[in-house]
Order: structure tokens, then C-alpha cells, then sequence
């Protein structure tokens, strides 16, 4: 026979959602399955992340060499330092030999490219490979956050490591090969640990960004604020006559607040970017801002500390602003957590005195009634001993949406214990308990399929009023023994202490109580438990 199976309403609601992008959520899975390939996987792994990273650096450094040479006055900075340090950052230190191959191969042939001799490309090669190395492996050593942006500690440790330290000893050995080609050492090394730190910070934390997309906010509110900055330093950061290129520049402050403000890390990241690549064509166009020294050196001086401070400043707020989101977040899940019962998601008994609270008081100034149903699952005991505790986990959730689609809005449904349930009932009348109660017994005397098993369960149900003068001992007390009035009736019943009427409320049936104080009235049902 085929039995008529009904769904839990979380399930329908969730329906039409996993519907809607199936093709988004195929995309993902296969992006998916390819990173933990390149993250775990073996040879083939190691190869694709090798492939990846070393396209993506050639391209990167071919970018920045053919708009500027780093060993020219010109070079504003060097974005595959940010590259390689993020990368390395984000795969275990089982797989960072497949990536120190790639950026082996990738410098020297971008340096192949670009001509240079054998000498200042050894050393460049050794620069750019020491250095993220170094970068990675002493954040992962020495540090807590291990390259996490967010707390702003783990910013702070990111900044001392990645953008400090390790560009430091990359810029010393890279100036070893522009000495070689005539630079002076002195000269050069400041541009290069300059070049390569502002690199890292405005590259790697577009990558360590993505460490938050699951819990962070919507990846399209980084949009709006990227596209801003991009708008707004591609009209700040340009040499405008009159001197006015010293103040244009911090117009790009608000869009990178905004940035920070809206999306954190994540949007900072994606806006720094914008605006550090827009910095680097007017680098490479000569038409950077603080034009006012005439001193071309000297004005990309001032625009590489210009875009360390802005970047680093924006980063700091982006963080502790994603700080106190996630700590707002935390604290909201842990109140959630101590006012909700976990299996059924139902608030729990002191979110229910929390609540009662403010029913009551609201009842008083209305002068209108408070109902309290105390609701009890007859033969609960069966199905856990007949089919097993994970059935009757099951019926409870099922029974915990099912009272929920019984009751009002302005209801309260909660889970007080067990198989005892506790609904709060604001500004009732006796057609209004009828209805609810009616409601009630037909939803949870419907069959229902649970675990491959058909369930008939049938419902007990005590009432009890106020008028706002009771307190929750009183009340649950009063709708308790009501409950035990309607099981000793013979269970699939509901039963009331005492009628609306005696609380000199409206009462448009004018029901009249029973010899002991409670009335009450057959459900439609008496079946108990059937299964296949």
C-alpha cells in the first residue's frame, strides 16, 4: 500500500533553494575537488598546483617588467611577492616544494624574457624564492594566527613576518644581482624591500581572504566598494597641475572605509588591489601624483609610502571590524544555544520564562488571557523501545514543526524536556483554544514516515488560563495536572483546570467547568503506534 509521507517543513522550504542553482553548486564542487587535489593529492596535484602558480607569477611579473624594471628608478611594486606569500601560506608544508619549482621556473624565465644576464637573474631567482619561503615558514612557526587576517593580532603577526621581515632579507639578496648590473647596493635595497613588501600587502591578503568566504559577508558586498576605489584613484592618483596631486590622493580614503566597513577583510583586500594597480600604471605612464618635487624617484617614494600607510591603515580597521563581527556572531550563537533545545531547535524552558514574562506583563495592561498548553506525545516510550532512540529523535522534530504549523503567529512554541512541549498562547478565547487544540491533535495524530517506519502517535493536551496575576510555577503546574486529567481520560485528549469564563474575561461559549475543576473533550483519534 502506498503510504502518504509527510515532509517535514524545513525540508519543503529547503527545496526550491537546492533547486535554484544547481549549476553554481556543480562549479563549486568540481573547484572543489581540483584544490583539495592540489592541496593533498599527489603527483598530479603537485603538477596542476605547480602549473597554476607559475602561470599565474609569469604573468604577474611580465606585467610589472614590461611598465616597469625593477631595476629602475621606476618600480613601484612587485605583486608576485604577494602571490607566492599567500600561496604558500594557504597549502601545507608538504606541498610548498611543487610551488618553490614553479616560482624557480617562472622568475627565471620572466627574467629570460626581459633580457637580463645570468648573473642578475640567479639572483633574482634566489630573492624571490627565499623570500616568501622565509615569509611563510615564520609566520607558521612563530605565530598563533598562521597567516589569519582576522583577529587583528593575526594581522599584526602577518605584517611583522610577511610584509617586514622576510622583504628585508629577499630585497638584500635581489640588490646582490642589480649591483651586479651597476645599481648601487644602497640605493637599490630600500626600493626593493619597499617594492616587495607593498607587494605582499596588497596582493596576499586578496588570497588569505579567501580563508573567510564561508562565514564572511556576501562576496558581493566587496563589489561595490572595489569598483569605487578603482573609480576614485583613477582619478586621485594622477599628477594634477597645480599641486593639487598633494591632496588628491586621500580622496581614495572613503571608498577604502566603506570597503572595511561593509565586507572586511575580504573587500579591503579586493579595493587595495584596485587601487595599488592603478597606482602602478600611473607609475608606468609617469603620471603618478606628488609630481609637485619634480624628482621622478622621489615621487614614487612618496607614492609607495602613501600606499603603505592607506593599505595598512585600512587592513587594521577591515580586521578589528571583522573582529567584533565574528565576535557578535559568537556571542549571538552561544545566547542561541543556552535559550534553544539543539535537537529541535524550539526555544527551551528559560527562553519560555523569558518569554512568559512579557506575555503576562502585556496581559495585564490589555486585560486579556494568557493560555498555557502543556503537550505530552502518549506511547513515546513505545517508539523508542519498539524502533530506537533515532526514531523517536525524529518523531520529536517532526512533532516540534508540526505544533508549529498549528499554533498563531503570536504563539510561542517550546520544548521544555523529553516529550513535553509548552505553547504560550496571548489573548485567547474559548474559539480561539478550541481551534488550536483541534489543530493540534490532528497534526500530530497524522501518520508519519520516519526512518523507512510509519509512526501513529497520538497527543495529550492540558490547558490552563491567566489573566496575568499567575507566575510560571503556577501556571505549568495548573496545565500540567490538566495533562494527567486528560491521560487518565484515556490519552488523546485535551483538558482544561478551569474554564476562560472563571477569569471574568469574555467567554462567547460560556463553557462551565466540570465536578473537578477541569472539562474536557474526545480527539479524533485513539490509535497509538503502528508500524510497517
Amino acid at each position: 500500500m502506498k503510504i502518504a509521507v509527510l515532509q517535514p517543513m524545513r525540508s519543503r522550504a529547503a527545496a526550491p533553494e537546492r533547486q535554484a542553482a544547481p549549476a553554481a553548486s556543480a562549479t563549486w564542487e568540481r573547484w572543489a575537488g581540483l584544490r583539495g587535489e592540489m592541496m593533498t593529492g599527489g603527483v598530479r596535484g603537485g603538477a596542476a598546483l605547480a602549473l597554476l602558480l607559475g602561470v599565474s607569477y609569469l604573468v604577474l611579473a611580465q606585467i610589472v617588467l614590461r611598465m616597469n624594471d625593477p631595476l629602475q628608478v621606476g618600480m613601484n611594486f612587485w605583486p608576485a611577492a604577494g602571490l607566492t606569500l599567500g600561496v604558500l601560506l594557504l597549502i601545507p608544508t608538504r606541498r610548498w616544494a611543487w610551488a618553490l619549482v614553479a616560482i624557480v621556473v617562472a622568475e627565471a624565465a620572466s627574467d629570460f624574457l626581459k633580457g637580463h644576464a645570468f648573473g642578475v637573474t640567479f639572483w633574482l631567482v634566489v630573492a624571490n624564492s627565499v623570500e616568501p619561503l622565509l615569509g611563510a615558514t615564520l609566520i607558521r612557526r612563530f605565530t598563533t594566527h598562521r597567516g589569519a587576517l582576522v583577529p587583528i593580532q593575526g594581522l599584526l603577526e602577518f605584517i611583522a613576518f610577511g610584509v617586514i621581515a622576510a622583504p628585508i632579507v629577499g630585497g638584500a639578496l635581489g640588490t646582490v644581482g642589480t649591483a651586479l648590473a651597476g645599481a648601487d647596493f644602497l640605493e637599490s635595497w630600500p626600493k626593493f624591500i619597499v617594492g616587495d613588501a607593498l607587494g605582499v600587502l596588497v596582493v596576499a591578503p586578496v588570497l588569505l581572504s579567501v580563508r573567510r568566504w564561508k562565514n564572511d559577508r556576501p562576496v558581493r558586498t566587496a563589489v561595490a566598494p572595489a569598483v569605487a576605489t578603482l573609480v576614485v584613484s583613477a582619478l586621485a592618483l594622477y599628477a594634477w597641475p597645480g599641486g593639487w596631486d598633494t591632496v588628491t590622493p586621500y580622496l581614495v580614503i572613503p571608498p577604502l572605509t566603506w570597503a572595511a566597513l561593509r565586507s572586511g577583510v575580504r573587500g579591503a583586500a579586493w579595493s587595495i588591489l584596485a587601487m595599488g594597480q592603478v597606482a602602478n600604471f600611473a607609475v608606468a605612464n609617469g603620471t603618478e601624483p606628488f609630481g609637485a618635487t619634480g624628482d621622478t624617484g622621489y615621487t614614487v617614494t612618496l607614492l609607495q609610502a602613501y600606499l603603505g600607510i592607506v593599505a595598512s591603515t585600512t587592513l587594521i580597521l577591515a580586521s578589528a571590524t571583522s573582529e567584533l563581527s565574528d565576535r557578535d556572531a559568537v556571542e549571538a550563537a552561544l545566547r542561541h544555544q543556552a535559550l534553544h533545545d539543539p535537537l529541535t531547535g524550539l526555544p527551551n524552558r528559560l527562553y519560555l520564562l523569558e518569554r512568559l514574562d512579557e506575555f503576562l506583563g502585556q496581559a495585564r495592561e490589555d486585560g486579556v488571557a494568557v493560555a498555557m498548553c502543556v503537550i505530552d506525545l502518549d506511547s513515546f516510550k513505545t517508539v523508542n523501545d519498539t524502533f530506537g532512540h533515532p526514531v523517536g529523535d525524529e518523531l520529536l522534530v517532526a512533532s516540534a514543526q508540526r505544533l508549529q504549523g498549528a499554533v498563531r503567529s503570536t504563539d510561542m512554541v517550546a520544548r521544555v524536556g523529553g516529550d513535553e512541549f509548552v505553547i504560550l498562547l496571548y489573548g485567547v478565547t474559548d474559539i480561539a483554544i478550541d481551534a488550536v487544540t483541534s489543530r493540534i491533535v490532528e497534526h500530530l495524530s497524522a501518520p508519519v514516515m520516519l526512518l523507512g517506519r510509519r509512526i501513529n502517535a497520538t497527543v495529550s493536551v492540558g490547558v490552563a488560563f491567566t489573566d496575568g496575576d499567575a507566575t510560571f510555577d503556577d501556571l505549568y503546574r495548573d496545565a500540567d495536572a490538566a495533562l494527567y486529567r486528560a491521560k487518565a481520560l484515556g490519552r488523546n485528549q485535551v483538558a482544561r483546570f478551569a474554564p476562560l469564563s472563571d477569569l471574568n474575561l469574555a467567554s462567547p461559549d460560556g463553557i462551565a467547568p466540570s465536578e473537578d475543576g477541569a472539562t474536557s473533550r474526545a480527539a479524533a483519534s485513539r490509535d497509538t503506534i503502528a508500524g510497517d
